[in-house]
């Protein structure tokens, strides 16, 4: 069992590592870093210093690595949609116009049965002039799943992960 969060009204009750930010009428968002736990990653990644991410750190991809890096926190949220924005840093590989990795929503329900909620790839060509990116994903869940929100690489492509922000799309585009 992993340790998980619930959208109560406006209340959130959070795992001790999460942050919550924002609990208005019209807006609730939690910000899980990538380097803290309950965030899981690939074995090998390092934590490295970086003064434009957002907390000051980054979680780095292993060099080689293909396949899922960041995974966690098996979060249940309230029916409902939302949506997830990864931020990420292009460490190696930028500039291609390939697939270098992917972001995504698992749900797993009740009986154990997973599937999909959302999913995006990226090239590295999508960062911006730092090297950061921002890719949202909208889903929805039945208030009954557990969620991951997982991020992974191809190999020859080096990724690190800021943070991940979920909760309700912003009130022009629910």
């Amino acid at each position: 069992m992993g340790r998980w969060v619930r959208w109560t009204g406006c209340g959130i009750v959070m795992a001790a590592a999460l942050v919550g930010a924002g609990c208005g009428r019209t807006s609730q968002e939690v910000v899980l870093q990538a380097w803290r736990p309950p965030m899981k990653w690939a074995p090998n990644s390092q934590v490295v210093e970086d003064n434009q991410a957002k907390s000051r750190k980054l979680l780095v991809s292993p060099p080689g690595q293909d396949g899922i890096v960041l995974y966690g926190p098996y979060v249940v949220l309230n029916r409902g949609i939302y949506e997830a924005t990864y931020r990420l840093k292009l460490m190696a590989g930028a500039g291609r116009a390939d697939q270098i990795g992917f972001v995504d929503v698992y749900a797993t329900a009740p009986d154990g049965t997973g599937r999909l909620r959302a999913s995006r790839t990226f090239t590295g060509s999508q960062g911006s002039g730092d090297g950061f990116m921002d890719l949202t994903l909208r889903f929805e869940t039945d208030g009954q799943e557990k969620l991951e929100f997982r991020v992974g690489v191809r190999p020859g492509a080096t990724v690190a992960a800021d943070e991940i922000r979920v909760g309700p799309p912003p009130q022009g585009r629910r």
